[in-house]
């Protein structure tokens, strides 16, 4: 552009200098070598505005391909900080609903099945006071209820009877067969709940010589014993006995 600027103000200078060189003609030629320098002159403008706009488009696209470019780009960033929000949301989600599903599953895999309830036995008569009179009879026994163990040990009375064993909490009652009959021939209470004559484990020795008087130890009813054995001066042990 410089240089076609540079040719027009050469030319320009030629015609400036034949018109001082035309003496008579200058006011006929002057008019018309103004008219054709202004034009030129135009022209040159115009050209020079062309180009310049020309060389301007390029910059232009180039700007507006630049702000396309970028306006893509934050459209595609924000499309992907959308999808990754979107799929923070459905993990979120699949987590909720797995912490949502697990009591289900728990409260399936739960028992539905009542448990099972032991048998429940009929407890032993409980305030069962005993005397002699128990020995030798099997009236105890009805009385005393379903025992927690019932068993039978080798014989060893005088008339080789076996002994059938009936154990209940603190208690344990043997008894044998008198000729047909279910005899009682030993009681013997370790725990509370039952007594004799009053007494009960845990009594002192005075409360059974109150009782039974003598020492507080034996006492018999012909081939009927009754003992009392203790820890300290408390009773521990009561036990009634006939030698079948």
């Amino acid at each position: 552009m410089k240089r076609k600027i540079a040719a027009i103000m050469a030319c320009a200078a030629v015609f400036a200098a034949a018109a001082a060189s035309c003496g008579s003609d200058e006011d006929k030629g002057g008019t018309s070598v103004t008219l054709n320098v202004n034009s030129q002159a135009e022209s040159t403008e115009a050209a020079s505005g062309e180009e310049q706009s020309e060389e301007t488009k390029p910059a232009e696209e180039k700007s507006e391909k630049t702000e396309e470019k970028s306006t893509e780009a934050k459209e595609e960033e924000s499309t992907e900080a959308d999808e990754d929000k979107t799929e923070e949301n459905t993990e979120s989600d699949g987590n909720s609903e797995e912490q949502t599903e697990a009591p289900t599953e728990a409260e399936t895999e739960a028992p539905t099945e009542a448990p099972t309830e032991a048998p429940v036995q009929q407890p032993a008569a409980s305030g069962y006071s005993f005397s002699f009179g128990d020995l030798l009879s099997s009236s105890a026994i009805s009385a005393l209820g379903t025992p927690s163990y019932k068993g039978t040990s080798a014989a060893c009375t005088s008339s080789g009877s076996d002994i059938t064993v009936y154990q209940y909490s603190g208690l344990e009652v043997q008894s044998f067969d008198n000729g047909g009959s279910e005899a009682i021939c030993s009681i013997v209470i370790t725990g509370s709940g039952y007594s004799a004559g009053g007494v009960t484990v845990g009594s002192s020795r005075d409360a059974v010589v109150s009782a039974f008087g003598g020492d507080g130890s034996f006492y018999s009813d012909g081939d009927k014993e009754l003992t009392f054995s203790y820890s300290g001066d408390t009773v521990s042990q009561i036990e009634f006995y006939y030698p079948a």
